[in-house]
């Protein structure tokens, strides 16, 4: 598809026709590689298809994309618009040099947004992982310097389908994200060198060196209006969740022991006067929060079972101390959920 064509899809609102050309369906995809690398030349990308997931490893959930700049000028990689965009996290930005670049600077690491590298110099790349949250999915992706701001001569703007299998993965990134570290005892990411904890009330769990990121709910182009947050023994379903500005969100402990609902850290209320902060909420019982425009928040639960103290704290009373390389979560809570307001 030329330049000039795609520009005239886009600009007629004509993405179905689009997708109906350039997206093949996901159950026809090649077997799933833990991580690719996409090259980027002048004149186009390498593939027009690719399929990541896998199960465990380092990278990001559910897979990774690194996108090369072999060209000789800057290339930026973004979904065509109309087409999936969300559930992808930036990784890394390697410069022409090979010197890692502060993934901050423009992009910030682990959260979790739409698709877009930014500006790839020439000779540096751009890592993406992808998370998405209603797998297995197709991503549809051009270069938006060439293709949508018309200022390439001589690129290959056919659309270019990235498929995300749905494989069940947890990462070294998911411990920069809100989620939960506790596990049921006797799961594979449980931490080797600590024992469970077996409490009064409730299964035995333990504690994983990463966060499980849960399951999302909403996007920020679809989002939901009054809201229902499941509390487990094991943390906040759905984990992040987009609503409305105006819409309130439930919560109700589906668990078998006392769990809570607070702002996490030095957050201002979300609707400038009510503290989010609820009692101890015994086994079915429920706390619910009005959320205007503007006020996203994190939050987390600080009841005894639920934390996860520096390791001079012992080991004593539900709580457990945290390895050697796992200082991150000292006095962290082991469960943390969002609530982004969209509006």
């Amino acid at each position: 598809m030329s330049n000039k064509l795609l520009r005239r899809v886009l600009a007629a609102g004509g993405v179905l026709s689009l997708l109906a050309v350039g997206l093949p369906q996901v159950a026809m995809a090649a077997a799933p590689e833990r991580s690719a690398t996409v090259v980027l030349t002048d004149s186009g990308f390498d593939k027009h298809e690719y399929t990541i997931g896998y199960s465990g490893g380092t990278a990001v959930d559910n897979g990774e994309l690194t996108f090369l700049n072999k060209g000789n000028v800057v290339h930026a990689v973004r979904s065509v618009p109309g087409t999936l965009d969300q559930g992808v996290a930036f990784g890394r930005r390697v410069d022409a040099l090979g010197n890692d670049r502060p993934c901050w600077q423009p992009l910030p690491c682990g959260k979790y947004g739409a698709l877009d590298t930014g500006g790839i110099d020439p000779g540096g790349s751009v890592t993406l992982g992808f998370r998405p949250y209603n797998a297995p999915v197709d991503y549809t992706i051009t270069s938006a310097t060439d293709c949508l701001y018309g200022n390439s001569t001589g690129f290959d703007c056919t659309p270019v389908t990235v498929h995300v299998v749905s494989i069940p993965a947890r990462s070294a990134i998911s411990g920069t994200l809100w989620g939960s570290v506790l596990r049921t005892a006797g799961n594979t990411d449980c931490l080797a060198d600590k024992l469970p904890i077996v409490p009064d009330i409730g299964a035995a769990y333990c504690f994983s060196a990463v966060r499980d990121t849960g399951e999302l709910k909403g996007s920020p182009r679809a989002a939901l209006g009054d809201t229902t947050v499941e509390i487990t023994d094991l943390g906040f379903n759905p984990t992040l969740v987009y609503v409305k500005a105006g819409s309130t969100v439930t919560w109700v402990n589906h668990g078998s022991r006392v769990h809570s609902v607070q702002k996490k850290g030095p957050q201002a209320p979300p609707d400038g006067y009510h503290n989010l902060t609820s009692p101890g909420l015994a086994p079915g019982e429920t706390y619910t929060y009005s959320f205007p425009a503007g006020s996203s928040v994190n939050y987390q639960s600080n009841v005894q079972s639920d934390l996860v103290l520096p390791a001079n704290a012992g080991n004593a009373g539900g709580f457990a101390p945290p390895t050697a390389g796992r200082g991150k979560y000292g006095g962290e809570p082991a469960m943390i959920g969002r609530v982004a307001v969209v509006g």
